[in-house]
């Protein structure tokens, strides 16, 4: 005979009531996705306005500094221009003795005045007396007819150009004036300018800011990998007007890989190098040039992401509150059904009792009815005791998972005062720390199963300063809000066998209760030391609170025990915290200080000696 089994393909069945959690699971779920792309895109949008507007300020500020910096030198020209000495020099430009005086004149104004080089030009664009005429560089005696501020000054009686020096192949602006007798000129005066203490500037500012001139070439920027590129391709009228000045002799101009992504808020959106960028421009008056300042767009969309993480943690901080609530219901449900059940079969055996003398089989008959109910309620009363256990879950997920939460609103918070203020270290800082959270909720919730499964936990070698500094360093803002004097004494080489994560939750449960045990005291200082202890270390964590009443002594590490108001935690704590020690082969204690305070020692195995140490700084 064949054995005949259920078809493994046969539906599922739900029940009514399941079918109604999993609607409302997954309508919950889609408000839960919907809320948290609303939420993304508003924070976004308002990073968005924030760099938009600290863009325009910081354009405007870099365009004023530019033209100050100019406007300090322009008038130079026209003052060498009206001296009586230069004038002699370009009517007698072969007199040995004025063009010695030239030259000694202009080497101490170009000393007093800070410029580069003040130089004299006849009518053929010879250069006739210079401030460096006695270096190895010197103008006098070079022909620069070709430039167009010679050209201009002449023409129209001032000159301003930006190029690379032809003797000196180095970047610089110059700024020509004519000089007239009798209403016709007879030379002109220059001033070469050198950029490179602008350009120093600009790169220590570490911001994203180019200037442009009128053929589309970067000559100026804070990031020396863009200067001497063209943001369009030069086209053969550009090159060849290029060429004929010497603007930008001995440079390839390659094209800068700005591309376009788009437009926000009549902004331009460019890629560059990988990383998006808004892009603002404002023209430089009277120059024909254009200055770019590029913002990164980066802080924006990292604000819009922590927003959808923080509201998807508090619709499943929610979702969590509403399990436990519902598995809390049902298990009163079964304690009410077992109480009435208990109640029936009892009734039922009184009047099997009743009856027995009556009729024998009849009392077995009714005896076994008895014990099948029985049995039903004891299957309703394991039953009951599994949804406890899940509702007891419920609840350890929901206390430990709202300390990162809060860690994480923080440096949110503060990553937006980050961002207002141009702080991108101490953004990048925040978002590392938030991903360390983001990492650390997940591992609460494995902690908490093995915890409830008394599973064996994972062990390698921990450096307690380590794990003390990162615990500290989450409790830093409210240690430092309510002045708790932190000493500590760890050795360096305090290494015990267990998991990080597990060793910090634990101190963090510790320090927290402290702090909490303090927050009325005149005086608060945490002492915690380690030392060695029996093959292992003890660390020992001491405050100046309160004391443990020898009352609750008995029932500290007791589940949902607790002397705080219920709305302020739900006895899990050390609870968690004595499992957690536990399964890791030590021991953790509570007792109170003579001087007053409670004392907790955590004691922990040393690793063997050819483990490696598993935790780094």
């Amino acid at each position: 005979m064949t054995a005949q089994f259920p078809s493994l393909s046969m539906p599922l069945m739900l029940t009514p009531p399941r079918r109604r959690l999993l609607g409302f699971a997954a309508v919950f779920l889609a408000l839960s996705l919907l809320l948290a792309w609303w939420a993304g895109s508003l924070l976004r949008q308002s990073g968005m306005e924030d760099i938009e507007g600290r863009g325009r300020q910081r354009l405007g500020l870099y365009l004023s500094s530019f033209r100050n910096h100019l406007e300090k030198y322009e008038y130079l020209p026209g003052v060498l221009a009206q001296d009586r000495d230069v004038r002699a020099l370009l009517r007698h430009p072969d007199d040995p003795q004025l063009i010695q005086n030239v030259n000694a004149r202009l080497q101490r104004l170009n000393a007093a005045a800070r410029t580069s080089v003040l130089y004299v030009m006849s009518l053929d664009g010879t250069t006739r007396a210079a401030s460096n005429w006695s270096e190895p560089t010197s103008f006098v005696g070079q022909n620069y007819s070709f430039r167009p501020y010679f050209q201009n000054a002449l023409a129209h009686g001032r000159g301003r150009f930006f190029a690379i020096g032809a003797t000196t192949g180095q970047p610089a602006f110059f700024f020509a004036e004519a000089v007239e007798d009798g209403g016709e000129p007879i030379g002109t005066v220059v001033v070469r300018l050198d950029i490179e203490p602008l350009q120093r500037e600009w790169e220590q500012a570490g911001e994203s800011v180019l200037l442009v001139d009128e053929f589309g070439v970067v000559f100026l920027s804070s990031r020396p990998a863009w200067r001497f590129t063209a943001l369009r391709p030069l086209d053969a009228a550009a090159r060849k007007t290029l060429e004929d000045t010497r603007k930008y002799t001995g440079l390839d101009l390659r094209p800068l890989p700005l591309h376009g992504a788009g437009h926000w808020n009549g902004a331009s959106l460019v890629a560059l190098a990988g990383r998006d960028y808004l892009r603002q421009d404002q023209p430089l008056p009277g120059y024909h040039w254009q200055m770019i300042y590029l913002s990164d767009t980066a802080p924006a969309a990292n604000q819009g992401r922590q927003a959808v993480f923080a509201t998807l943690a508090i619709c499943a901080l929610l979702a969590l509150t509403f399990l436990f609530l519902r598995q809390y219901r049902l298990r009163q449900q079964a304690r009410e059904a077992m109480a009435a059940t208990l109640r029936r079969a009892r009734d039922e055996l009184e009047l099997r009792v009743a009856e027995r003398t009556a009729d024998l089989q009849k009392q077995i008959i009714e005896r076994e009815r008895a014990e099948s109910i029985l049995r039903e309620a004891q299957d309703e009363l394991v039953q009951a005791g599994k949804l406890a256990a899940l509702g007891q879950m419920s609840a350890a997920i929901a206390h430990e998972i709202n300390q990162p939460l809060t860690a994480i609103s923080t440096y949110a918070a503060a990553s937006k005062v980050h961002v207002s203020r141009g702080d991108l270290a101490s953004v990048t800082g925040n978002l590392s720390m938030i991903e360390d959270l983001t990492r650390r909720m997940a591992e609460i919730s494995r902690h908490l199963k093995v915890f409830a499964r008394k599973s064996v936990a994972d062990r390698k070698p921990v450096l307690l300063r380590t794990v003390l500094r990162r615990a500290i360093m989450l409790l830093d803002s409210r240690l430092r809000l309510e002045s708790v004097d932190v000493r500590i004494d760890v050795p360096e080489t305090a290494t015990v066998a267990a998991d990080d994560i597990r060793i910090e939750q634990v101190l963090i449960n510790l320090l927290r209760n402290a702090c909490d045990a303090m927050v009325d005291g005149p005086v608060r200082r945490l002492d915690i030391a380690a030392t060695e202890q029996d093959g292992g270390w003890a660390l020992r964590i001491a405050d100046t609170g309160i004391g443990i009443s020898p009352e609750h002594m008995p029932h500290l590490f007791d589940p949902f025990f607790t002397t705080k108001q219920k709305a302020e935690g739900l006895g899990l704590g050390l609870a968690i915290s004595h499992g957690i020690v536990r399964d890791f082969g030590g021991t953790l204690v509570a007792d109170n200080a003579p001087q007053g305070g409670a004392v907790f020692t955590l004691w922990l195995p040393a690793p063997s000696p050819d483990a490696a140490t598993g935790d780094r700084e």
